[in-house]
């Protein structure tokens, strides 16, 4: 029970001493079958009756196979062999990565893993919000279709397994990825608030709902068609699907509401890029 990314909670019991006093119990795993004390192992007193061994230090996607022990002067007896498989860490251990000489900080969201802020990697057909670059060093740049699909085709995959101008490793998220995000946070209407950055320091006034719950941290980056709109009211992130000739899906946060759900926009529309993890 309890099973995590490293750890879980077996339940034993120690039916019979056999005659002589059990002087050490546990449990005992392996990632091969048939584990005996020569491998990992937990003490949990001694004696018969009911316990608990609490396995920790595990890797993250791995199956174990485990066994309850007991010790007495006779030697060593061991139950029935069961196994379990701990649970999937998308980030895989990492808290930040280094792309383009800048760090990006990462965030796990579910069974996804996040860049917790936006790409600021300077391509063809990309822009710092008013050409200042104070912009994009805060709230990344903005990418039109082109530049952050980087010649690729459009995708509606889980994932979408369209690179663009992410870092190896790393994709864009299709309209279905965000999606999921959406789902996993609650929904169309309250996802926005945990997405978006607490306060008024960068968002406008009142920022409705912001709890940044999901330490997305969102910034509002505005956009651009023709003509740079909407810093400090609104994001417009980007998605590797396209919606129909011309135009992509786009999902987007706004300053006086906590919805987050998409539309269709132009091509040639900035947005801000985050990218997940493979």
């Amino acid at each position: 029970s309890s099973i995590t990314k490293i750890s879980a909670v077996i339940s034993c019991n120690a039916t019979s001493d056999g005659g002589s006093t059990i002087t050490q119990r546990g449990v005992c795993w392996n990632t091969s079958p048939n584990p005996t004390i020569t491998s990992n192992t937990t003490s949990d007193g001694s004696g018969t009756g009911s316990y608990q061994s609490s396995l920790s230090g595990l890797q993250s996607s791995t199956t174990y196979y485990a066994r309850a022990y007991a010790t007495n002067s006779v030697g060593t007896s061991y139950g029935a062999e069961l196994s379990f498989t701990t649970l999937d860490d998308p980030c895989d251990g990492i808290s930040s990565f280094n792309y383009g000489g800048v760090t990006y900080q990462v965030i796990e969201i579910g069974d996804q893993c996040w860049m917790s802020e936006n790409l600021k990697i300077s391509v063809s057909n990309s822009y710092s919000y008013g050409n200042n670059i104070s912009n994009s060093n805060l709230y990344g740049r903005l990418y039109t279709t082109s530049a952050y699909m980087n010649g690729e085709s459009s995708s509606a995959n889980i994932p979408s397994g369209v690179k663009g101008v992410c870092p190896t490793g790393w994709h864009l998220p299709s309209l279905g990825e965000w999606d999921v995000l959406q789902t996993e946070l609650g929904g169309y209407n309250v996802a926005g608030g945990a997405l978006k950055e607490s306060g008024t320091t960068h968002w406008d006034y009142p920022n409705t709902g912001a709890n940044n719950s999901s330490g997305f941290s969102a910034l509002p980056g505005g956009s651009y068609l023709m003509t740079f709109t909407g810093l400090g009211k609104e994001a417009v992130f980007a998605t590797s699907t396209e919606w129909g000739s011309g135009t992509y899906y786009y999902y987007t946060l706004e300053y006086n509401n906590s919805n987050f759900g998409w539309i269709g926009m132009s091509t040639g529309t900035g947005a801000s890029v985050r990218c997940i993890k493979d």
